[in-house]
């Protein structure tokens, strides 16, 4: 797991390219909002920041830079409704690279309100208006990473591998997380295949099969479970055996055989305690 946040955690040059507040060329002819669009510029505390951004707004409901920025602190503040409602405006209200980048963070809050289909969604409209390469291979690379957090690994995978080359500086980055892609989709396919022979009643190869899922990943999905399950159903597998077998084996105790008797009785003893492994020694 750490190893995963660790490469997902170099995605953080590649948004860099399309985030960040606006502070060039705001579009409003409100000279007030334009003040208080300034103000917010400005300041360093991020309750004086919403404060002035939102007084812009006020004075100009459409003025897509100071809603876009209006979103960003409130996302930095963790208000992810109020920053949800401002950068869908910003989104709306703007074109280009604002809209862009607007569609960009509105999909990281989606993703935070686990929304993750909305998520998707506005990523793949932020890709048909990218119009920079770079900014491109970010919104891939977050694409990719999304598809990967739902598990959809070969999806991720192809995403990726269409993204990297808009980035050659970032290679490492869609690599890493490349291979993790891949390695997670053939852990799906043991997975399914575990699975198939449980259903099949190849139970030995079935735990064999979750074996090397687990020690690949002991993480992943509820293979830990499962293993836990195989288990239990391959004692209970041998608990019926050394019951079938029982009866003709006490048929050829000698009852003058000390050894024999005492055999006997701790077979029977692990029996009632449903320790077949050990009836199954004793027998």
């Amino acid at each position: 797991m750490v190893s995963r946040l660790n490469h997902i955690r170099r995605l953080i040059p590649l948004l860099a390219v399309l985030l960040g507040a606006v502070a060039a060329l705001p579009q409003s002819h409100n000279r007030e909002a334009m003040k208080w669009f300034g103000a917010g510029l400005a300041e360093k505390n991020i309750d004086k920041q919403i404060e002035a951004y939102g007084k812009a707004v006020a004075l100009d409901p459409n003025f897509a830079e100071a809603l876009f920025n209006l979103g960003a602190a409130c996302k930095e503040q963790k208000s992810y409704e109020r920053a949800e409602q401002f950068l869908l405006n910003a989104a709306n209200a703007s074109k280009g690279d604002l809209r862009v980048k607007a569609l960009s963070e509105l999909a990281s809050i989606y993703n935070i309100r686990s929304n993750g289909k909305s998520a998707e969604s506005a990523l793949r409209q932020a890709q048909t208006l990218a119009g920079d390469s770079k900014q491109r291979a970010a919104l891939s690379y977050e694409l990719g990473r999304l598809l990967y957090q739902q598990g959809r690994y070969e999806q991720a995978a192809t995403e990726l591998k269409d993204g990297r080359a808009g980035d050659p500086a970032q290679r490492e980055a869609f690599d890493n997380l490349i291979a993790l892609a891949e390695k997670s989709s053939y852990l799906e396919y043991l997975y399914f295949t575990a699975e198939k022979q449980k259903a099949t009643g190849n139970l030995q190869e079935a735990q064999a099969t979750l074996e090397q899922i687990n020690a690949q990943n002991a993480n992943f999905r509820d293979v830990q479970t499962k293993l836990n399950e195989m288990q239990a159903l391959l004692a209970s597998d041998a608990g019926k055996t050394a019951t079938a077998a029982a009866p003709p084996a006490f048929d050829k105790i000698d009852t003058n055989d000390v050894e024999a008797e005492k055999a006997y009785a701790e077979g029977l003893a692990a029996i009632r305690q449903r320790d077949w492994t050990g009836a199954i020694a004793a027998f």
